[in-house]
């Protein structure tokens, strides 16, 4: 996505979501390993003990 900071929204209103929307995409990228790291911890203990069976 282009950055909200260009003058590409017509309006005030499209500018406003185009930065909420940019806004939370940017902050999943950022959290994108986390979230992996924290379902493969999650879910850790269940696999294990499905490997052993």
């Amino acid at each position: 996505m282009d950055s909200p900071d260009e003058p590409s929204a017509s309006n005030l209103a499209q500018a406003s979501i185009y930065r909420g929307i940019f806004d939370k995409l940017s902050q999943l990228a950022d959290e994108k390993s986390r979230l992996k790291d924290e379902s493969e911890t999650f879910y850790l203990d269940e696999m294990k003990k499905y490997a052993t069976q």
